[in-house]
């Protein structure tokens, strides 16, 4: 391994030490009462060479969500692997989210926290730049999924794939947060009784983009589509 190697393997390691003392801290504090100070003690680094690494928390913040977004992503291409058609597709996608967004619940509660507290995040900001940039990348590839099923027979042809993944997305989204308020504390019984889960909320969801009066479904093999500028116009003022 040569010097330059070296140093950009060392360069990496610190990179990610400090991505993951950034995720800690955000997890216990939340994003607007974390400081960089506080950041930087967590990584066990001087300020310096925190801000060496990222000049502002909310570069922090965009480095924390990019990773997370990768990692989303490698778990939505095994699920396209494993999807026997588009519907099925769309269903391990969603609970995958849904997974991911819990484990630990700090995910979730942190992407909550950001819009209900402190100022509103600055549009031309780094980091709501990048998180529409992933916002959009994710809605593709739902938008994949959705034209998939479409193609095989398993989801209803006359739903537009781009304004159907929002409205899918948006339900889990909401069940997710009766979820995290429903483990703030002892919710009276009856409600509990009849609170749904996510996977009740994605099983409700599916049925509805299904087409009843299809058979079953054959396997296909996914196709890379895109969306359109209209299409990414729409989800970006969704997020």
């Amino acid at each position: 391994m040569t010097v330059a190697e070296r140093r950009e393997r060392e360069r990496e390691e610190r990179r990610t030490q400090i991505l993951d003392a950034a995720q800690q801290v955000f997890f216990e504090r939340g994003f607007e009462a974390a400081t960089m100070d506080e950041v930087a003690e967590a990584a066990q680094l001087g300020k310096g060479t925190l801000y060496n690494y990222f000049r502002t928390k909310e570069e922090l913040l965009g480095g924390v969500a990019a990773r997370h977004m990768q990692r989303v992503v490698v778990k939505y291409e095994r699920a396209g692997k494993e999807a026997s058609h588009g519907r099925d597709q769309v269903r391990r996608m969603l609970l995958v989210y849904a997974e991911h967004m819990t484990s630990p619940f700090n995910h979730f509660r942190m992407a909550v926290s950001r819009f209900t507290q402190g100022p509103p995040p600055d549009p031309d900001g780094h980091a709501h730049q990048l998180m529409r940039k992933n916002v959009m990348h994710l809605m593709g590839l739902y938008a994949q999924a959705i034209q998939r099923g479409q193609r095989d027979g398993s989801i209803r042809p006359d739903v537009e794939p781009m304004r159907l993944c929002m409205q899918l997305w948006s339900c889990v989204n909401g069940a997710l947060l009766l979820e995290l308020q429903m483990s703030q504390g002892q919710p009276p019984p009856e409600i509990k009784a009849i609170a749904p889960t996510v996977e009740d909320t994605v099983a409700l969801l599916l049925d509805a983009i299904g087409r009843p009066d299809a058979e079953a479904p054959v396997s296909t093999t996914q196709g890379a589509v895109t969306a359109g500028p209209a299409d990414e116009s729409k989800a970006s003022e969704a997020s």
